[in-house]
């Protein structure tokens, strides 16, 4: 774990005041006693170490599911610059509406059937005099396909596919804009 060196410590208290432009919605994980929580928490070699759960909601004619997220966030220091560490630590998916919808979204789309696994790092290098944020992410969703849906398997695969990384690529801009004007703002004061 590494601390700032003297004069350098006010970006890294700019990352600590913004990390949740990155993080919409988050709420401090309430589950204190999860293993694979804290296995990863005492691994960490960040300089600060949090756990966020984020929840979000979206719905079809007569079916609404939740998607909660549990989110490791590591802030490190390394060569005097500050980075945020995003490691998706667990996932679940749930759904409620008309009987008959939740029975085939579990039978098609249960947790034991999915398998994501995320990091996405938030650095900033020097360019010149300039402060340059760039944000780097990997994303992988292992999906076991009923044998009812195998013969539609590509054809979901690539519309799943555009449409997590248009999702994907939508919330990571957004994210990142937010962080830089909010580093425009602070740096103006």
């Amino acid at each position: 774990r590494s601390s700032p060196q003297p004069g350098t410590s006010d970006l890294l208290d700019f990352f600590r005041a913004n990390r949740d432009l990155f993080v919409r919605d988050n709420i401090p994980y309430p589950n204190k006693n999860n293993p694979l929580v804290e296995s990863w928490r005492k691994s960490s070699q960040a300089l600060e170490v949090d756990v966020l759960l984020v929840e979000f909601k979206f719905g079809f004619p007569s079916l609404d599911i939740t998607s909660s997220t549990v989110l490791g966030s590591e802030l490190f220091y390394q060569t005097n610059l500050p980075e945020y560490q995003f490691t998706l630590l667990d996932s679940s998916l749930t759904a409620k509406g008309a009987p008959p919808l939740v029975w085939l979204f579990n039978q098609l789309i249960s947790d034991d059937r999915i398998r994501p696994a995320s990091i996405t790092k938030v650095s900033c290098k020097r360019q010149r005099e300039e402060l340059q944020f760039v944000m780097n992410g990997n994303l992988q969703v292992d999906i076991a396909v009923p044998s009812l849906m195998k013969k539609h398997a590509k054809a979901a695969e690539q519309v799943g596919n555009q449409v997590l990384k248009s999702f994907v690529q939508k919330e990571s801009k957004q994210g990142l804009s937010k962080f830089q004007s909010a580093y425009q703002r602070w740096r103006q004061q």
